[in-house]
């Protein structure tokens, strides 16, 4: 697929611990440790030190939103990091944009907390992804306030991306690379963008004469793209709250497969079709790789 070293090397970035090496101040005893980390009062998230047992009082998902800060290659500043543990719970925590139609280069999230003083706190998480000078960026910003607005960003919904593998160029060198599927309703947007890199413009800018078209369905998309649905495959999801069920229910859908067991459970999530079967899929990005290499049918 076109794009999919991109994303792949976004998910390899992202999972990785930070290639940087902080040297913090000589700080008290860390209020909280987790695996490489730990939070310590005023200098905020530093290196675990030999010793230090794991554990502490924090909010289960200040300690997740924790792991995902840690994982930036810049860390937040430690008065940010410092109101997060005040926290009593979390009243608010949800994805308000994503850039459309590369989902994980950017996203932005809205976290309003309450916190033991009885106040409320709102804060903007932004997790952006570029590479530059050849080299894979992964930000987690945390700033105070709510979000601006900004060009390519849109809001998430019941939306999927699918990648197109070698679709044909039209007269201004530009090529279908992109089609986004909505899932309740069944209309296709079938992106155009330039396949490489243009001159002067670095490679985390959009191409600034993309297009896009929608169509009242994903077949209608393609046969504008003039590409088989075997040539495009699942990428992304606008919003994380849009379950694998229902991902693999519009699969069979699209590609006309006869889904002979569909069951979810604790262990996740597990199915049939005519020819495989598979058993405790628990993950999108497991999901999506099952359904990238069966294009044709399962």
């Amino acid at each position: 697929m076109k794009y999919a070293a991109e994303w792949m090397t976004y998910e390899g970035r992202a999972e990785r611990a930070p290639q940087r090496v902080p040297a913090p101040k000589q700080h008290g005893p860390a209020l909280f440790v987790r695996g490489p980390w730990a939070y310590r009062a005023g200098a905020g998230l530093t290196p675990r030190r030999e010793g230090e047992s794991e554990g502490g009082v924090l909010q289960p998902e200040i300690a997740a939103l924790f792991d995902r800060l840690w994982l930036s290659d810049r860390l937040p500043r430690a008065e940010h990091v410092d109101a997060l543990v005040r926290t009593k719970s979390v009243s608010r925590w949800e994805v308000v944009a994503v850039e459309v139609p590369r989902y994980w280069r950017r996203r932005v999230e809205i976290l309003e907390l309450s916190l033991y003083d009885g106040s409320q706190q709102l804060f903007t998480v932004e997790t952006r992804f570029f590479v530059e000078a050849g080299a894979a960026n992964y930000l987690v910003e945390l700033r105070e306030g709510a979000p601006a607005a900004a060009p390519q960003l849109e809001a998430p919904g019941p939306v999927l991306l699918y990648d197109i593998s070698d679709g044909p160029a039209d007269p201004d060198g530009r090529r279908p690379l992109f089609v986004e599927c909505e899932v309740d309703g069944g209309a296709a947007t079938l992106h155009w963008e330039l396949a490489g890199p243009l001159a002067g413009l670095p490679r985390n800018e959009p191409d600034p004469g993309a297009r896009r078209v929608t169509f009242a369905s994903m077949q209608l998309a393609l046969a504008a793209a003039r590409v088989d649905l075997e040539r495009v495959a699942l990428v992304a999801r606008r919003s994380e709250s849009l379950g694998l069920k229902a991902i693999l229910e519009h699969e069979a859908r699209l590609r006309n497969v006869k889904l002979e067991r569909v069951e979810v459970g604790e262990a996740g999530l597990s199915f049939a079709g005519a020819r495989s079967s598979f058993e405790q899929v628990n993950t999108f990005e497991d999901l999506r790789d099952i359904l990238r290499w069966h294009t044709g049918g399962f």
